[in-house]
């Protein structure tokens, strides 16, 4: 599902206290400040694509929802909201927004009542994290690859740090961390 920019994000928590739902007029003080903190991290971002100072939101029941306006220019959010239908988008999307789904994910994880949402102007639910999601972040790829450099030895060796330098063939000087020992058991002498 596609996600276009619109003029608005839903934002909304769901969660018991006591035996009670969470609603705008039922929601513990530190609750209401860490949902509100994350919502305004998620949405600035970490280039502060939408300014929070700047940002109009209302509140509204269905739990506990934030719902931010004035957010069609911000290109990057809605970017990062459509990498979020995928579960290894995590490291696809602007660092600190991942940090808010990983926070969130984290708590939903640890309180089976406790879920989130984000949905669009229309209502279509874009995500939702609960104690069953499981967003993540690609690590990198590292391939095992050999490199050839042509030139001359011009010193090997050193007291505490072991190295070899190494004039190229284009005149450039490199300076190549060694141990010791690899340079002990080379049974030829490569200088010059």
């Amino acid at each position: 599902v596609a996600v276009n920019p619109q003029d608005q994000l839903r934002f909304a928590i769901s969660d018991l206290i006591g035996e009670d739902e969470v609603t705008p007029a039922h929601v513990t003080l530190s609750l209401l400040a860490e949902f509100q903190k994350d919502v305004s991290d998620f949405l600035k971002g970490s280039n502060r694509d939408v300014d929070p100072s700047k940002t109009i939101v209302s509140i509204e029941t269905g739990s506990l929802a934030l719902v931010a306006s004035g957010l069609f220019a911000a290109g990057a959010l809605w970017s990062d909201v459509e990498h979020l239908q995928s579960k290894d988008s995590l490291s696809l999307i602007d660092s600190k927004r991942a940090n808010v789904v990983e926070r969130w994910q984290t708590l939903a994880q640890k309180n089976p009542n406790r879920h989130y949402s984000i949905a669009d102007s229309s209502s279509q639910v874009v995500f939702v994290i609960d104690s069953t999601s499981n967003y993540f972040r690609l690590e990198g790829t590292w391939v095992h690859v050999e490199k050839y450099l042509h030139g001359t030895i011009i010193d090997m060796g050193g007291k505490t740090k072991a190295n070899v330098h190494l004039e190229l063939e284009n005149g450039e000087s490199l300076t190549i961390a060694s141990t010791q020992e690899l340079l002990v058991k080379d049974n030829q002498n490569r200088l010059y």
